[in-house]
């Protein structure tokens, strides 16, 4: 698929789906800055091969946005008959959408690739209402998407961490009891 076939299919699916728009952001769901080949949905979909950015695509037009750093880069990877390219830090998401979106309009997003508060911003400062879609509509079309990746978790060498698993782990124990509590959350 070139890019217009790959935009013409997000927007057949825009429409299958009840949506007015799609958010595609350079993310996945662990929110890391460097992105498994899978999670690529934003390089895949416009070219666009930058650290950060994130795209829009409606039924009548298309934003690829990123900082600053990549203006450049934009204008160089992004076909201008396709997208639009936007600052995301001057203009954001919400303003190309306020700009270009009816208000009111329906735009979906991949729930596991924004956090909260990047959505209520875009949402409360749009005058869109953002809806979270149960597969990605990129992953969708993306026949030939690569895998997750599926290798073995290695523990992290002790030579490396300074201290080891058992000691850290009495650290913490210790840390709990003494505030009096029974357990903590670690993430």
């Amino acid at each position: 698929m070139d890019t217009q076939q790959k935009i013409s299919a997000v927007r057949a699916l825009l429409k299958q789906d009840g949506l007015n728009g799609f958010l595609i952001p350079k993310a996945d769901e662990f929110q890391g800055e460097f992105l498994a080949p899978y999670a690529e949905r934003l390089k895949w979909l416009t070219g666009f091969t930058g650290s950060a950015g994130i795209a829009v695509i409606l039924e009548d037009k298309a934003c690829v946005m990123s900082d600053a750093r990549y203006t450049l880069q934009l204008n160089q990877e992004v076909d201008s008959a396709i997208f639009e390219t936007g600052d995301s830090v001057k203009a954001g998401v919400h303003g190309w959408l306020k700009d270009n979106a009816e208000d009111g309009a329906l735009i979906g997003f991949g729930p596991w690739l924004h956090t909260p508060a990047q959505i209520k911003k875009i949402q409360e400062e749009s005058g869109c209402v953002l809806k979270p879609v149960s597969e990605n509509l990129v992953d969708t079309i993306w026949e030939d998407q690569p895998e997750k990746p599926k290798g073995q978790v290695a523990a992290f060498p002790e030579a490396l961490a300074g201290r080891s698993v058992n000691d850290k782990k009495q650290e913490i124990a210790k840390t709990i009891a003494d505030h009096g509590a029974q357990a903590a959350v670690i993430t």
